[in-house]
């Protein structure tokens, strides 16, 4: 009899044992942002202080823009000598420019034609001995650099009047669009100089303050969503299979007289902390799982993040 009872009380204890207590305990949190520098210059203001909510689009910090302002007038110019440029060549040759053209290309058959004679009249006094080679050398070269000069006047006439051809409307009107784009670019930086808030929530940290010099990429300051509170609970390795994503489930708030209901959005497929010793045997029982359950931020009134939360999870056979 005493061996029974022993035997049936072991049972018993080894029973209850290994039913875990269905009730979870965590925090309330909320999803956190990081504000990036996306360019290194230097922090002018920081006009919020640490703890503030903001509201979407709250500046936050403000870099200085001097060097990003001297690039975009730069860009700027560039684009107003871009688009004269395609404006002149849409409006066509200018009549002066044709004729100065034509006066050109005469001037240099007239000087062609006389040097010429020139040269002739060198060769009929050096063939009588009354003149020196380099004298005749001289009129010679000064004949050909006049005929590549008149075939170079002739040569701009010709494209004057033949006007701008297709292909170069098209080359201008692409640099045009590249170079609007470059100055869109730019004036996009300087607008991000000004860090704001991408959504409403809690300044909870300043990372950098006025007068340093992040690097891109740096952390600038953290937020914590105001639209995003989450209740964040440990699931016991017994537990994790009662939990689907997408439950619905009651969650206790320190601070709330009445229960939320809440659903879960995240359940952790791995241990938080897994041992190689714990995944066998019965310490694998005591694993836990993260898990986050989302809830309705209009219904949490001013109750702080971090305060303590508890969800009784459903008996097994009854409805999520």
């Amino acid at each position: 009899m005493g061996l029974a009872a022993l035997c049936g009380g072991a049972l018993m204890t080894g029973c209850h044992q290994a039913v875990p207590d269905p009730t979870l305990l965590g925090t309330l949190e909320a999803d956190r942002i990081e504000i990036v520098a996306e360019s290194a210059e230097r922090i002018l203001a920081e006009p919020v202080p640490e703890g503030t909510m903001l509201a979407a689009d709250t500046v936050i910090l403000s870099q200085d823009p001097a060097r990003l302002n001297w690039r975009l007038a730069a860009e700027t110019a560039e684009l107003q000598r871009i688009q004269a440029q395609l404006a002149e060549l849409l409006a066509g040759t200018r009549l002066e420019d044709l004729q100065q053209a034509e006066a050109q290309l005469a001037s240099v058959r007239a000087r062609l034609a006389l040097a010429r004679d020139e040269r002739e009249r060198a060769e009929q006094m050096r063939s009588r001995g009354l003149l020196s080679e380099q004298d005749l050398d001289r009129a010679r070269r000064n004949v050909e650099t006049l005929t590549s000069d008149q075939a170079a006047a002739s040569a701009v006439l010709k494209r004057l009047r033949a006007g701008t051809r297709t292909e170069q409307v098209d080359a201008m009107r692409a640099a045009e669009v590249a170079q609007r784009a470059r100055l869109q670019a730019t004036e996009l930086e300087i607008s991000r100089l000004q860090r704001t808030a991408p959504r409403a929530g809690l300044l909870e940290t300043l990372v950098l303050k006025t007068g340093d010099q992040p690097k891109p990429g740096d952390v600038l300051a953290v937020m914590l969503a105001a639209d995003s509170v989450y209740a964040r609970v440990f699931v016991p390795a017994p537990l994790r299979a009662d939990l689907q994503l997408g439950q619905v489930l009651d969650v206790s708030v320190q601070g709330l007289d009445q229960p939320l209901a809440g659903r879960v959005r995240r359940l952790a497929s791995e241990a938080s902390f897994t041992p190689y010793y714990a995944l066998h045997g019965d310490d694998a029982e005591r694993l836990s799982y993260l898990a986050e359950i989302a809830l309705p931020t209009a219904k949490l009134g001013a109750v702080p993040l971090g305060a303590p939360v508890a969800v009784v999870l459903p008996a097994a056979g009854s409805e999520p």
